[in-house]
């Protein structure tokens, strides 16, 4: 049974481009990316909420005074 010419061709082509194709995982290796961020440990992480969350405030947020003003008014002016 004879192979029909155009199925050879293709045959042939794939087989081309299986072969270009291998050399892209080569080129990774001399790729330079830039390195994974380290995680942080755990008592990196402990620090980082103990000054976010426990460390006590010299000023006060816009937004916190915004929602105490109205806190207020409501309260004393009986919205």
């Amino acid at each position: 049974m004879a192979i029909p010419e155009v199925l050879v061709d293709t045959i042939n082509q794939l087989s081309l481009l299986e072969t270009e194709s291998d050399n892209w995982i080569d080129g990774i290796l001399e790729e330079r990316r830039p390195r994974k961020r380290v995680k942080p440990t755990d008592d990196e992480r402990r620090t980082q909420l103990e000054e976010e969350f426990l460390t006590p405030s010299h000023a006060f947020s816009t937004e916190w005074l915004n929602k105490l003003q109205q806190y207020v008014d409501a309260w004393f002016l009986g919205d």
